[in-house]
């Protein structure tokens, strides 16, 4: 009897049928690339849908003025303005080849001829696309991270694409920075999975020099050596346990000494720009050291650590500005932040106990630690106690233990009833279904500066920043009657800032409240007495009230502060006139004409001074040199023609107002007839 082989399975007699293992191979490649070509297809549809509306949303006066509309970096690209973007910070960060990507969007867009403002569309083009792009590499590396378990990656990916906490990277202008360096941070990790497995050390440089594109585009790209630290106690390259105690052999002895060196250049890289990134910051953006306690630095780590997981799993309250907490006691935090700190013992707890069965949660909450570590607000940056975005590459870990976690369900060996892993993947479905549409419907508070901090002010209303920048957006666009009633209600919070009381006060000046006016703009004074501008407006509705000395009296502080004020000097100069000092006003006219030599307006109001003195030859002088500098006024000819007959001095008076006259201006019939007609007239001598 003939042995049977291992490839072939006995068959029924009567139907002598042979299956070849090697006709299997080829259909379950096809099957896989059709699940890999799917899934790509229902990323790319899931994403362009979820942020369709940003293709068209606006500037947004939060940041994207200071990135991309008053930075000269950004609208024109030169060989010295990259050359600055590598060597100078920007911003308040440091970043170059985020200003570069903006730069070159600025070059492509057109210019509104009414605004000169660049059309928004282009840089959310890019933003959309390169978080396609984002998406698409983190399938490719969560395919190979999971040993190319397809459903694994498309669920982490699906979710990172949609997840409504990404869509401030996504949506905002200034959240480049967020999607470029997670692009270079998410192909240095592939690149370097791949060198593990290869040992290619072209691969290995190629990984480098992607962290360090990733590094100059934010500064997040740091913890890059951890994160690698990370992939290798994953992937079993290290022999290495958090819940065990560290020994020489296993970190300092090869292969783990080996594991450890290839990480130097990432970490020497990471701690420079962290130093870089601090000293930059450090002046502007760091709040004061003094103003929490240690303790309290902590506790808002544990509370951002806490708060992000909360809402990857129920994202509601989103808001674009978190304010830190109001501080009872002198010291105490309200009690969510005390019961984030018991959570996170227990989660560090837990990882630490299921490493014993599994890595992934430790592998998946570490990673995620990592990546957040730099924002948690242990050293408080900014004005915010959160933000969406420092989630946006930390949350994949936490898609990745939800995804592996899903897979372990279905293939364990296990008897898990089969209610259990339909139920779970309704969930699952629910869920990622559910984000789709949040992340859809969070794009529209993304729209524009309105939408945005009424949003917020809607979840916040006490929020001090939020309101002051919706002011100023109502102001900028002429809605001075939203922006009055932003800034009383600031200025009924009691904020210290001189800003809101300047423009508080400019408002009622443009309404005719000009004692409200003064009442604000002198608290503005109050707060910042070296303002020249605040010390100018002022006099400006002091002037409107005719209270002519204490105007004056503020356009001369406004000169002391400030001795190039040219409109305080024009403004004093013309109160000097009418308050009959004639000389001081001839004085500040003469600095204005010193200062603004071509300026035949100055020129004809001291001539108006130098006539009201009777100086009618030194007046003359001015009116001449205000005929010759604009010929097309005929102000100038007609004054000169009223010194000339005061001067006795009739041809040329006659010449002179006759031809003011034939070109429309002719302020006195009487003054002319007198000069046609040789008459004997003088200014002194009118009635």
């Amino acid at each position: 009897m003939a042995t049977i082989p291992l490839y072939m399975k006995p068959q029924p007699a009567g139907r002598p049928k042979v299956f070849k293992k090697k006709d299997a191979v080829p259909k379950k490649r096809k099957r896989r690339l059709a699940f890999l070509i799917g899934s790509i297809v229902i990323l790319v549809v899931a994403v362009l849908f979820c942020f369709s509306r940003s293709f068209h949303a606006k500037f947004t006066d939060w940041d994207d003025t200071d990135y991309v509309l008053e930075n000269n970096l950004v609208q024109k690209i030169s060989g010295d303005n990259v050359g600055k973007m590598f060597t100078e910070s920007s911003a308040t960060n440091y970043h170059p080849l985020t200003m570069l990507s903006l730069a070159i969007d600025y070059h492509r867009a057109a210019i509104d001829p009414n605004t000169k403002e660049p059309d928004p569309s282009p840089f959310h083009q890019t933003n959309i696309f390169l978080h396609l792009f984002n998406v698409l590499l983190m399938f490719v590396f969560i395919y190979s991270l999971s040993n190319k378990k397809w459903y694994v990656a498309f669920i982490v990916a699906f979710l990172f694409g949609v997840h409504p906490m990404h869509v401030e990277s996504v949506a905002w202008i200034a959240g480049r920075k967020d999607l470029l360096y997670t692009f270079f941070f998410l192909a240095s990790l592939i690149a370097y999975l791949h060198y593990c497995r290869t040992r290619s050390w072209l691969l290995y440089c190629i990984s480098f020099l992607l962290f360090l594109f990733s590094t100059l585009s934010k500064p997040a790209a740091a913890p890059m050596a951890f994160i690698l630290f990370l992939v290798d106690y994953y992937q079993n390259r290290l022999n290495f346990q958090f819940s065990k105690p560290i020994t020489y052999k296993n970190l300092f002895q090869p292969p783990g000494s080996k594991i450890l060196l290839e990480k130097i250049p990432f970490l020497v890289v990471g701690i420079l720009i962290m130093v870089i990134t601090f000293m930059i910051q450090k002046p502007i953006a760091v709040i004061e050291y003094e103003r929490f306690t240690i303790l309290q630095r902590f506790l808002f780590s544990t509370y951002g650590f806490c708060s992000y997981l909360v809402k990857l799993v129920v994202p509601a309250g989103l808001s674009a500005f978190y304010p830190f907490p109001t501080i009872t006691g002198g010291w105490v935090l309200p009690s969510s932040y005390y019961l984030s700190f018991l959570f996170t013992l227990f989660i560090f707890g837990f990882v630490l106990w299921s490493e014993k069965k599994s890595k992934l949660f430790t592998f998946g909450i570490f990673f995620y630690l990592f990546m957040l570590i730099l924002v948690l607000q242990f050293v408080s940056i900014g004005q915010t106690i959160l933000a969406d975005r420092y989630t946006y590459l930390p949350y994949a870990a936490i898609f990745f233990i939800i995804a592996e976690s899903y897979s372990l369900l279905w293939t364990t060996k296990r008897i898990v009833p089969g209610i259990w892993k339909y139920a779970a993947t309704a969930v699952l479905l629910i869920f990622m279904t559910l984000n789709l549409i949040a992340g859809y419907n969070r794009t529209e508070v993304w729209q524009n500066s309105d939408n945005l901090w009424t949003d917020v002010l809607n979840k916040y209303p006490d929020a001090i920043y939020p309101r002051k920048a919706r002011a100023t957006h109502y102001l900028k666009n002429n809605r001075t009657a939203e922006a009055l009633k932003d800034y009383e209600k600031l200025s009924g919070m009691n904020v210290k800032d001189k800003e809101v009381f300047n423009y508080l006060g400019y408002i009622y000046s443009m309404n005719g409240n000009h004692k409200k006016a003064v009442s604000a703009i002198e608290k503005a004074i109050q707060l910042d007495s070296n303002n020249s501008e605040y010390y100018y407006n002022c006099g400006i509705s002091l002037g409107k009230m005719n209270m002519y000395p204490q105007a004056i009296a503020h356009y001369t502080h406004a000169i002391a502060k400030n001795p190039n004020y040219d409109m305080a000097y024009l403004n004093r100069g013309v109160l000097y006139g009418e308050t009959g000092q004639t000389d001081k006003s001839i004085a500040d006219f003469d600095y204005l004409i010193k200062t603004h030599p071509g300026s035949d307006e100055y020129i004809l109001r001291r001539g108006f001074l130098k006539m009201q003195k009777k100086l009618f030859a030194e007046a003359l002088g001015d009116f001449n040199e205000c005929a010759r500098i604009n010929p097309k006024d005929p102000r100038g000819m007609w004054f000169a023609g009223v010194c000339y007959f005061n001067l006795q001095d009739i041809p040329n008076a006659r010449l002179n107002l006759q031809k003011a006259n034939t070109m429309g201006f002719c302020p006195d019939q009487h003054l002319l007839q007198q000069a046609i007609g040789n008459g004997q007239w003088a200014i002194g001598n009118r009635k």
